[in-house]
């Protein structure tokens, strides 16, 4: 539905993006290579999408649209420093000679340190961030030929420039020089880099109160007064029974297993469990409902007969009439065919964070604590059966066959290891160190004190006489999982449960994937310069940024989720860009100069201008997304990424000039000083 209005916004972008560079670039070159490779390794890029076959999802356009962007940034560097080089040589072919020979090692540092970046998402274990990361590592690869290679050989065949300057040449200047003053003075770059540390200290501070999954009802992609939101919204105020969202939960038996009364007897104790512990939840869907109401109906209508029957013949019978009345198939959203499987259907409300987190603490908490009940109903019901069809049995055996089956560990090692030791169960450390099942995986030591806590020797002195009814309790069906509602429950599907794995995913990438990313671009970029000066140097200023980027989420009320979680992977491709060519622009210019603040103020007031040329070609196209996009996202995305830009462009222009001017380290001076 909103696909036309999302491309209508990314080509009014791409227009914007193209009015900008050619305002700053006024000449044929200067504009048309950007525009060029732009286009060129978005085709590219693109290609490969249908190569392996992916699709994109209207949501992940944003993507793809800012790695295409990425390769302007490269573009307009290497078209900045060719005509920088082009208005001393006057030669088209030496200044794309000069300009490979200088931005080569840089560019393929800074795209080699990207892709590093892109390819870490694929730890993260979701499919689609995956297969993303798989089309942004290529696309980033490819730019290093349509950008850092193509641009310049390219440039050789396009006619002459004949005017150089570029456009605002002197505004920028200016700035540029300020800036680069303000850090070479020591007591400028000691402000410059406690400024920026103590911006880290509060981004840290506020990382723990980013919210991970939605924060808002309804959809969080689109704004709250979309027709989706109100009619959503609408449906859960009209419906108190219902709800937009649900979790589905699978019951796993054996055949004919749904009919049998204990497990119906759970279903219905976990549904009343999440309607009890689960404000949110309104109401629940599973066979349970049907059978408690043929139950009351064919009892004259008594209120008091809503209730499930203990007898499986009237449970059975009850079922069979419900699904004969049916089409093919229409009990399929009950049970399948054999009854070995059945399901449960959850309403809720809302689909908030808190609220899929505090569902699943109640389910698993349930299932967790259901044995409880399933040791009294032991006592209640099936032991007093089993006596009395085999008396030779204690009632240690049925414990035995009962712990059996609830923990699921080797049977006949138990047999073996009671028939030849003659000890406490709980005090023989031998017996521990025999069945840790016991202790670790269900701790049934925890739930059954009294079942467990009880001398062996009664076992041993019987069991000749009952190994042989033990074989018979194997078959009976009272001692089958099902009957004393054993069944397993399996959680979960529905919204709930897929959001809810996104969750617990992202909860981990958070943390996970964006410090490896941050180690993958220190340990290239330390590799690239030869020192671990210039990978700190480098990766700083870009875990700051972040950080800082999430004190800005906290206050907008932007959730970290399947969609956010790349973007801050583009955002720290974008800041290494910036810094890896400011750094070598300093490196060159202290070969000419052997004065560091000379090559500082020199690096700035060049590749100063292709940083900040980059930033204001990409800063407000994306800036426009906040008022013209119908996608709550989008627009979220357009400033979150507009800060993470103007901030990463402050960290190259600032902070790195302010480090290398303060602590002079020896990959800008190469040794000289």
């Amino acid at each position: 539905h909103y696909l036309p209005a999302i491309n209508k916004v990314f080509l009014w972008t791409g227009i914007v993006i193209i009015v900008l560079v050619v305002s700053i670039f006024h000449n044929f070159i200067g504009f048309s290579i950007p525009i060029i490779v732009s286009l060129v390794s978005t085709i590219w890029g693109l290609g490969f999408c249908g190569l392996i076959g992916m699709t994109l999802d209207p949501l992940m356009l944003v993507l793809p649209f800012l790695v295409g962007a990425r390769a302007l940034s490269h573009s307009v560097q290497t078209t900045q420093r060719w005509l920088e080089e082009y208005e001393k040589t006057g030669s088209k072919l030496d200044a794309s000679y000069n300009t490979l020979e200088r931005l080569f090692l840089a560019g393929l540092s800074a795209i080699i340190t990207d892709a590093g970046g892109f390819l870490v998402l694929v730890l993260a274990r979701i499919p689609c961030i995956q297969k993303l990361s798989l089309l942004c590592t290529f696309w980033i690869l490819a730019i290093f030929i349509t950008a850092s290679a193509g641009g310049p050989l390219l440039s050789i065949y396009l006619p002459a420039p004949k005017k150089i300057r570029i456009g605002g040449l002197g505004l920028f200047e200016k700035f540029l020089s300020k800036i680069a003053n303000m850090s070479i003075s020591r007591k400028g770059a000691m402000t410059i880099i406690i400024l920026f540390v103590l911006a880290g200290i509060v981004g840290g501070y506020y990382t723990n109160k980013v919210a991970i999954g939605d924060i808002h009802p309804g959809s969080p992609i689109l704004f709250p007064d979309s027709k989706y939101n109100i009619d959503v919204a609408e449906i859960n105020k009209r419906f108190d029974s219902a709800g937009v969202d649900t979790m589905n939960v699978v019951v796993n038996g054996v055949a004919n297993g749904i009919e049998m009364p204990p497990v119906l007897y759970k279903m219905e104790a976990f549904t009343d469990a999440m309607k009890r512990g689960v404000s949110a939840v309104s109401g629940s869907q599973c066979i349970i409902n049907i059978v408690k109401k043929l139950n009351q109906e064919f009892h004259e209508g008594d209120p008091k007969w809503y209730v499930i029957p203990d007898s499986i013949l009237a449970t059975g019978t009850y079922i069979l009439m419900y699904r004969s009345t049916g089409e093919p198939g229409d009990f399929n959203v009950w049970a399948d065919h054999k009854f070995t499987k059945g399901s449960i259907r959850i309403f809720f409300k809302n689909h908030l964070a808190e609220t899929i987190k505090n569902g699943l603490k109640v389910a698993k908490q349930f299932l967790y604590q259901y044995p409880e009940m399933l040791q009294r109903r032991f006592y209640d019901e099936v032991y007093r059966n089993l006596i009395e069809k085999y008396p030779d049995i204690g009632k240690q055996h049925f414990v035995v066959r009962l712990t059996k089956n609830v923990c699921e560990f080797d049977m006949e090692k138990f047999l073996e290891y009671m028939k030849t030791k003659k000890a406490s169960l709980i005090k023989d450390p031998k017996f521990i160190k025999e069945f840790p099942e016991l202790y670790s995986k269900k701790n049934l030591v925890k739930k059954y004190p009294k079942i467990l806590k009880m001398s062996m020797r009664e076992f041993v002195d019987t069991y000749p006489q009952a190994v042989s009814e033990m074989k018979l309790i194997d078959k009976d069906e009272f001692m089958t999982p099902e009957r004393y509602g054993a069944a397993q429950f399996l959680l979960c599907g529905g919204t709930i449960g897929v959001l809810a794995a996104i969750n617990e995913e992202i909860e981990w990438s958070q943390v996970g994937t964006l410090l490896l990313i941050f180690v993958m671009v220190f340990i290239l970029c330390a590799s690239a310069f030869r020192s671990v000066w210039a990978g700190i140097t480098l990766t700083v200023p870009l875990v700051i940024a972040n950080l800082v980027a999430f004190i800005y989420m906290v206050f907008k009320e932007i959730s970290l989720d399947v969609d956010t979680l790349p973007v801050f992977a583009i955002g720290v491709g974008v800041g290494v860009n910036y810094g890896i060519y400011i750094i070598s622009r300093f490196r060159e210019e202290y070969e000419n100069e052997l004065d560091i603040n000379k090559a500082i103020k020199r690096g700035v007031s060049t590749a100063g201008l292709g940083v900040v040329f980059t930033a204001v070609s990409l800063i407000i196209p994306v800036l426009l997304w906040y008022w013209f996009s119908q996608i709550k996202f989008q627009a979220d995305m357009g400033i979150l990424l507009a800060f993470l830009l103007f901030f990463n462009m402050l960290g190259a222009l600032l902070f790195i000039p302010a480090v290398c001017a303060y602590f002079r380290p020896k990959f800008i001076t190469l040794g000289h000083e």
